[in-house]
């Protein structure tokens, strides 16, 4: 039950070691870096555009310091990341996503927790806030009822063990419109939601590159986003086949709280 690249940890919330860890990751930048908008900035920039990753790193060496750090904490999350790679076929090999390098999920992790720090106040205060979870988070041992709704699918809450029912179960109570990310394109989805709901935040749940993705896409669209990843990435697009996969719902307690 390990993630095809990454794994936080195990469906008993083990993960939750790992969000400590970022935290005080995060907590060691921000003595280097107090302006947390700042630290983001730089972290989209070194993590998005390979080009520039070398010049990020090799430009400050508080953050060459502090790089070695995430790879010394955080490479015991990535162990399969390195036979993911070799193994992709020519075509793979186009897909940013899939392609994700091992250093660049290091700085994803952290990207994630920074960019939940900045926007945690502005997404509370969203006048509309709604949530999308990625599918493989469904309960693959039953069949999933769940429904296209007016924008993606809705949980039915059909199985009760279902991380997607227990995720909407959370949200719901902290007036978080839930979703299934399975159709839409997300671009042409939070563009038509912004001109519905000017005031409007958003809340993701995936595997971390494509949570950064869709944070990333929304800082664009001026829409406050938190997210809180995945403990495995096991979706087809990783597996070719689809696994359950999980999150930790304790940290997405402590994300809304």
């Amino acid at each position: 039950m390990r993630g095809k690249t990454y794994t936080l940890g195990d469906l008993s919330g083990s993960s939750i070691e790992y969000f400590r860890l970022i935290r005080n990751i995060a907590d060691r930048y921000l003595e280097k870096y107090p302006d947390e908008n700042t630290l983001l900035i730089l972290l989209r920039d070194g993590g998005s555009r390979r080009s520039l990753f070398q010049r990020f790193f090799g430009s400050d060496n508080n953050l060459k310091d502090l790089s070695r750090s995430l790879s010394e904490y955080l490479s015991k999350y990535t162990t399969d990341t390195a036979k993911h790679l070799s193994d992709l076929s020519v075509t793979d090999r186009f897909d940013s996503i899939i392609t994700t390098k091992e250093k660049e999920y290091h700085l994803n992790m952290l990207e994630i927790e920074v960019a939940n720090r900045v926007n945690r106040g502005p997404f509370r205060e969203s006048e509309y806030k709604m949530a999308l979870m990625a599918h493989c988070l469904r309960d693959f041992r039953d069949y999933c009822q769940s429904e296209p709704g007016d924008i993606e699918y809705l949980c039915k809450h059909c199985e009760k063990e279902c991380f997607v029912h227990l995720g909407s179960m959370i949200l719901e109570k902290y007036s978080i419109k839930p979703y299934i990310s399975a159709t839409m394109d997300h671009k042409t989805l939070f563009t038509g939601l912004k001109k519905q709901h000017p005031s409007l935040g958003a809340l993701g749940i995936a595997c971390i590159p494509q949570l950064v993705q869709g944070m990333r896409l929304c800082d664009k669209l001026d829409i406050p986003s938190v997210g809180v990843p995945l403990d495995v990435n096991r979706c087809a697009m990783w597996l070719g086949w689809t696994g359950e996969a999980w999150f930790n719902l304790e940290e997405l307690e402590y994300l809304l709280g």
